[in-house]
């Protein structure tokens, strides 16, 4: 069977009482892993193999390996050569399979990636509060969460937008929540921080401009106030006009459906996200849309004593009195500013 052009085995080409089968320089190159097992099945049948095109690639690799693992068997298998040089003996056939699928790995590896990368992308942005919130309250990153220089000369964190009828949610909730240990937040809100002197228009507008963020208290007795829908118009004109996202709204009660709503306050809630009372993160929600940055404690404390005296009788006053929802225009001023001071 020497030189007689053969380019593949059979299993017919085995007979039972083989013993010896002289293969050399024919054109057999690569031969069936069922006729391998045939080929190799006894260990006393020899074989010569020499100047045969045997290619060392991975879709040959059953033939190379089976050769090298019968080698005792192949009389010549020193002489067999891989085509494009190489002994048969040196060719590991493991690594040449991972070189040549290394392409194939590296496509799939890519699109593995891409397709976390694209999964990664859709998550934070159908979660990015959540996942920002999180990273916040856990300290994370906080360090390239913090406020620029715009609002350094502010004087206040925040300022807090309510009605009467939710003063015990603000005084007795909110406010130590803020002010307190460890956030101590600097926090504006009318009852304390305002006394009579000015114009009641003139002071909200002052402090929404004053503070770094507004927090609007949205509730059934909020919509029903004239000068809490006030507040939240002044607060939302001066987002727009710094282009920052300045107002925080806190839903105390399901109102988005309700009848009341003005086109301006329900345009805002279709457009933009709110924190919902009773969310198991609304406090980390809320922190984190204040200002990310050192506070200084002890700006809150302007008047507080006087602010909690009023903020009793207020809650005493029967009719109350000196109350947004229904409250004349009376004249109020902040602390330390003259009745007639320009604001």
């Amino acid at each position: 069977m020497m030189n007689n052009h053969i380019e593949s085995l059979s299993l017919h080409d085995f007979p039972e009482t083989l013993e010896t089968m002289d293969l050399r320089y024919n054109r057999l190159s690569t031969v069936d892993e069922e006729v391998l097992q045939k080929m190799f099945g006894s260990s006393k049948v020899e074989y010569h193999l020499a100047g045969n095109p045997i290619p060392c690639l991975c879709n040959n690799s059953a033939f190379v390996v089976a050769l090298q693992h019968h080698q005792h068997q192949v009389k010549d298998y020193r002489d067999l050569s891989c085509i494009g040089g190489g002994s048969i003996d040196q060719a590991n056939m493991r690594a040449i399979c991972f070189y040549e699928r290394l392409p194939v790995y590296a496509g799939v590896a890519a699109s593995l990636c891409f397709l976390l990368i694209l999964i990664l992308v859709v998550l934070y942005y159908r979660y990015r509060n959540e996942i920002l919130v999180i990273m916040y309250s856990s300290g994370w990153f906080s360090c390239c969460l913090i406020e620029d220089e715009l609002d350094k000369d502010k004087r206040y964190d925040v300022f807090i937008s309510f009605a009467y009828g939710d003063s015990s949610f603000v005084s007795d909730t909110l406010l130590p929540r803020l002010e307190g240990p460890p956030n101590e937040f600097s926090a504006c809100v009318h009852y304390r921080d305002w006394v009579p002197g000015n114009w009641v228009p003139a002071l909200i507008a002052h402090s929404v401009a004053q503070s770094r963020r507004t927090i609007i208290v949205l509730s059934k007795n909020f919509l029903s106030s004239v000068w809490a829908l006030l507040e939240f118009r002044t607060a939302h004109v001066q987002a727009l006009e710094d282009g920052r996202v300045r107002l925080i709204v806190i839903l105390l009660d399901d109102v988005t459906n309700d009848a009341r709503i003005d086109d301006e306050l329900r345009a805002y809630l279709s457009t933009n996200t709110f924190i919902r009372w009773g969310d198991a993160l609304f406090w980390n929600k809320l922190l984190y849309a204040l200002p990310h940055r050192k506070r200084t404690a002890g700006l809150h404390t302007v008047n507080r004593a006087d602010g909690e005296e009023v903020m009793q009788r207020m809650r005493e006053d029967d009719p109350p009195i000196g109350l947004r929802q229904d409250m004349p225009l009376e004249f109020f001023s902040l602390p330390d500013t003259p009745a007639n001071a320009e604001l």
